[in-house]
């Protein structure tokens, strides 16, 4: 609650390593930049919560946000300006809101090691332009990806077996889903893609066996999917306001079909829905 702090400013020399919980705690009028040193290891739960004129945060070993910043897991401070991500082959999972809000972000290297990414990793990293997903990966949490609007394509890897609800919620820039014959896909979640409005094409594959309510919810530029022969429930609204959706056939595994499945669709108002 020091009101009338304006400034922290680490030495280059610096020892520090630990700042602890809710240390600088609603300094909120004033405090508008922070520099931390190279020694700093870990930030405490809620360090800066309430600094709401907090306009620049760098440390000392990525002051260059056009440089890559090497991140090594849970307690890695991550400047708000850095433009280029590293992942340290030693992580294999990221974990919830690691980057969220990063909106200078515009490449990540994920290691071959990485198995998960948490809930909000990167939520809201509006500059993200592409990723290229390990063949570890296993998991994409909820709103792994909510809000990176600069996002255009994914190829997800064989490895795959779940996409969390929200996962890419509000993509607006995303084209294309790819994911390989091999894949071991079995849930789309719940309003994974809801609101990714130039999505024009997605591959699903054979493994595929539930997707979510609200999962394509607004993909306002989908006009073809295929569904697959293993597939056995669809949610609610799972294609509510795919207005440019023009046909679908349903497998003979579907057991559950959700409710209002394609309000807003105008084509197939007129047409039957085939069964196979």
């Amino acid at each position: 609650g020091c009101t009338s702090l304006v400034s922290i400013d680490m030495p280059v020399d610096s020892s520090l390593e630990h700042i602890g919980m809710y240390a600088f705690y609603a300094c909120t009028c004033s405090l508008a930049s922070i520099k931390l040193p190279a020694s700093l290891e870990s930030i405490g739960e809620g360090a800066f919560d309430g600094c709401t004129n907090l306009a620049s945060f760098s440390s000392a070993d990525a002051a260059d946000s056009t440089k890559p910043f090497l991140y090594k897991g849970q307690d890695t401070p991550v400047p708000t300006l850095v433009e280029h991500l590293v992942v340290d082959s030693s992580v294999t999972f990221i974990e919830e809101k690691a980057f969220v809000g990063l909106k200078n972000l515009k490449t990540v290297e994920l290691p071959a090691s990485l198995q998960s990414i948490g809930y909000s990793a990167f939520d809201g990293c509006t500059s993200l332009e592409s990723l290229e997903f390990p063949a570890s990966l296993n998991s994409i949490g909820s709103y792994a990806f909510d809000g990176c609007t600069s996002l255009e394509s994914l190829e997800f890897p064989a490895s795959l077996n779940s996409i969390g609800g929200g996962a890419f919620l509000g993509c607006t820039s995303l084209v294309s889903i790819e994911l390989p014959a091999d894949s071991t896909l079995e849930s789309i979640g719940v309003a994974a893609f809801y609101g990714c409005t130039n999505l024009a094409s997605v591959e699903l594959p054979a493994s595929l066996k539930s997707i979510g309510r609200r999962a394509f919810n607004g993909c306002t530029n989908l006009a073809s999917i295929e569904l697959p022969s293993t597939l056995k429930s669809i949610g609610d609204y799972a294609f509510y306001g795919c207005t440019s959706l023009v046909s679908i056939e349903f497998p003979a595994s579907l057991k559950t079909i959700g409710d209002v499945l394609f309000m807003d669709v105008p084509a197939l108002y007129q047409s039957s829905c085939q069964l196979l």
